[in-house]
């Protein structure tokens, strides 16, 4: 055979391979190795990763009064929150301005018994309340839209992208393998994925007396980088998957404990499982920037923020005790909210307005952000009525 033919071969055979390899190193997962003994602190702060920070006072009125927000979503031009404690949904403008709740408690088509969750898809100009057993779908102008019925059994709801919804159940709250512990839903609520096969657990390590357990702690923590949903299993999952846009999920981190991680032995012993989980490290939350990988966990009861260092491939932990150090604007330290706490370049989370007038902050480092941000924290200090409405915290990364 001519030679061009046995060079298009070889040409080709080398695409394969690199291929291959990039593909192999793409889906090799990071491991990341928590040692509670070994906490050394790093010089991270927040103006080191953080490139501004939004407060976004949400308001107060006679029909709009919130106490803690449970669910939220933040999209271009709306922000939405569910307070459980007045069990309504409020819809708000980006800039904090009341515009109207949005559906009500009740049993008929177009109310809600037991929500889980919220999303806004300002694309398809819907805001889709997430209840125990369907899916209401609303307009932007608060219109009811219709619903769809849905079994969710005992998930929750991780994250909607792409017009996807990613669901969870940790291991053990099944009571044997056949069961999966995350599913994919299209917009309608239809499965179209189901993933990961859930670990069983027996009593005393006995595998004719298998058991149900809910985990100690958030059962899943999850948040969307990049355009993707993120997913980890708390406790007895130690992976970190990336859920592609085919439906793959795909390992990208491993956070391992050692001996210092809950095992399922440990988890099936129901007697003594919450005093034992105190000596074990029991992980809270995840949360991904460019250069960074946050971690929150517990262990014998005091939680400790970490990051990290993708550049390095090290670990080191924060110096201060609520997270990310605030040396930007004199306001407090940061960690995103555990539930949908990030959506790709965005940290959120909510301060209670008595939090600024409980006692002005004592400022640990000088300010380093925008004379901006550092005049409206100072306001807020000064001027918040303890009786408003929480604030929302934005913060866009690096």
């Amino acid at each position: 055979m001519p030679y061009q033919f046995y060079r298009k071969m070889l040409f080709g055979l080398i695409l394969i391979i690199l291929a291959i390899k990039v593909v192999s190193q793409s889906t090799s997962p990071k491991i990341v190795t928590i040692n509670p003994q070994s906490t050394t602190k790093g010089d991270l702060k927040l103006s080191d990763v953080v490139e501004s920070i939004k407060y976004i006072p949400l308001e107060t009125r006679n029909n709009c009064l919130i106490g803690n927000v449970t669910y939220f979503d933040v999209s271009h031009n709306y922000i939405i929150v569910y307070c459980s404690q007045a069990k309504n949904f409020y819809l708000f403008r980006k800039n904090g301005t009341f515009i109207r709740k949005i559906s009500r408690l009740g049993q008929g088509p177009s109310e809600y018994i037991e929500p889980s969750a919220v999303y806004i898809d300002e694309l398809k100009k819907h805001i889709i309340i997430c209840d125990f057993n369907k899916m209401l779908y609303f307009s932007l102008d608060g219109v009811f839209l219709n619903y769809k019925s849905i079994d969710l059994n005992q998930e929750m709801y991780l994250g909607y992208a792409n017009e996807r919804f990613v669901t969870g159940t940790p291991s053990g709250v099944f009571i044997d393998s056949t069961f999966y512990v995350y599913k994919i839903l299209d917009s309608q609520g239809k499965v179209i994925k189901k993933a990961k096969k859930s670990i069983p657990l027996y009593v005393g390590g006995n595998k004719e007396h298998k058991v149900a357990f809910v985990s100690f702690g958030p059962p899943i923590h999850y948040y969307k980088f990049d355009g993707k949903i993120h997913v980890k299993e708390a406790v007895l999952n130690d992976t970190v998957y990336e859920v592609s846009l085919n439906n793959l999920f795909l390992p990208k981190y491993v956070i391992k404990a050692g001996k210092y991680s809950v095992t399922p032995e440990i988890k099936s012993d129901l007697k003594r499982y919450f005093d034992l989980a105190r000596s074990y490290v029991v992980p809270l939350s995840v949360f991904e920037a460019r250069n960074y990988l946050f971690l929150s966990y517990q262990y014998k009861e005091i939680k400790y923020y970490c990051y990290y260092d993708k550049t390095t491939k090290t670990l080191n932990y924060f110096d201060s005790k609520q997270g990310i150090p605030n040396d930007y604007n004199g306001g407090f330290d940061f960690w995103p909210y555990h539930i949908s706490g990030q959506s790709n370049n965005e940290f959120y989370t909510f301060y209670n307005a008595d939090k600024f007038s409980d006692q002005l902050q004592q400022k640990k480092y000088a300010p380093k952000g925008s004379p901006a941000s550092i005049k409206q924290v100072k306001d807020l200090f000064q001027k918040m009525d303890p009786e408003a409405n929480p604030v929302l915290v934005i913060t866009k990364m690096k």
